[in-house]
């Protein structure tokens, strides 16, 4: 079974640090959101898909978000539809 599309907004942050590599390796395809080139290129290695938005852009978000089936919820253990 293929794993979920997974988009995480703070993917480089200290939860997200740790939770889009353990997505990426339980076979999940992982989008997060990247506020610096530097950070893109870390999720990048990571196996991550780098969405270079701001929070404050809807539009942006609503693309980024467009396929996406989970959303990991901030700084909890639940994973939201």
């Amino acid at each position: 079974m293929p794993g979920l599309l997974v988009f995480v907004t703070g993917g480089t942050g200290a939860l997200g640090g740790h939770a889009v590599p353990a997505l990426v390796s339980a076979g999940h395809q992982v989008s997060a959101l990247a506020r610096s080139r530097v950070k893109a290129d870390w999720l990048r290695r990571q196996g991550a898909t780098p969405v270079e938005a701001s929070l404050f852009d809807p539009g942006a978000l609503a693309e980024a978000l467009r396929w996406v089936a989970r959303i990991p919820r901030r700084a909890s253990s639940g994973i939201a539809p």
